[in-house]
């Protein structure tokens, strides 16, 4: 899927207003699950991504590499 295809398809199921919210959305969701997996697992989810979406999963602060504790 192309990073522009993304875009849309989320500014119209989420019904945002911006192309700049639209783009907002993905980024977050990228890099919260690119901190939630392991090194190995993120490096081939991000293989699997288009250019544009592997600088959004690679911007921003480093992962954290935290796992979430376990109730």
């Amino acid at each position: 899927m192309q990073a522009r295809h993304l875009y849309s398809r989320v500014g119209v199921e989420a019904d945002l207003e911006s192309l700049d919210e639209a783009r907002r959305a993905p980024t977050g969701v990228l890099r919260v699950l690119r901190d939630r997996l392991t090194r190995d697992e993120a490096d081939h989810a991000a293989a699997q991504l288009p250019r544009e979406l592997k600088r959004l999963w690679a911007g921003g602060p480093p992962p954290t590499r935290r796992r979430w504790a376990r109730a």
